[in-house]
């Protein structure tokens, strides 16, 4: 039924999102039998689940309550963008969504950048599609794990600490800012995208 749902929800508009939360619900229900009461009590992590609907509700949160548009518009004249240089603004635009991602988490970065994207646009000189572009390096870079919901699930599961997960992600922000980016710049110069 859930399959069912997902593939036909242009026809009844009903958000995957919601038909998985309904899934979810049914198949841990206990009259069902599909997880036994005891079973569930004693392998679910209630923190982690806690956690997790946290970290995925604090975008839509920032997002619902302005606050995303205040910091985001906050930012805007602390950016150091010039309408010819385009290596600043690139770089300018990229720490911006890594930035708002700290806030927003990753997923609810684009909700709150994406409404700029014009205004952004004008400021730097480049596109609205290479504006919209540049939030993937945003959500797509990782400084601190909580960012990242199935980051912290995966290491709940493994029962493993997530000291080493924010060593790891630190040391591929630093490879991202110091090679990646710069080489990014000049794939998109290539491209023609810049």
């Amino acid at each position: 039924m859930t399959l069912g749902f997902w593939s036909t929800d242009q026809i009844h508009g009903i958000n995957a999102a919601w038909i998985g939360l309904a899934a979810s619900l049914v198949l841990m229900t206990a009259q069902l039998g599909f997880v036994p009461p005891p079973v569930f009590k004693s392998s679910v992590d209630f923190s982690m689940i806690l956690f997790v609907a946290g970290t995925l509700t604090l975008g839509t949160v920032v997002n619902a309550s302005g606050l995303g548009d205040i910091i985001a518009h906050a930012v805007l004249p602390a950016l150091p963008s010039q309408a010819d240089n385009d290596f600043l603004n690139f770089i300018s635009l990229s720490l911006l969504g890594i930035g708002t991602s700290i806030f927003t988490t990753a997923p609810g970065m684009p909700a709150v950048l994406t409404p700029l994207a014009p205004e952004l646009a004008q400021t730097t000189g480049f596109s609205i599609n290479t504006v919209l572009m540049t939030q993937v390096i945003g959500f797509s870079t990782v400084l601190l794990p909580y960012r990242v919901g199935p980051l912290i699930v995966a290491m709940g599961l493994a029962c493993e600490s997530t000291r080493p997960l924010l060593k790891i992600t630190l040391s591929l922000f630093v490879v991202t800012l110091l090679v990646l980016l710069p080489l990014d710049f000049l794939w998109w110069k290539l491209l023609g995208q810049i």
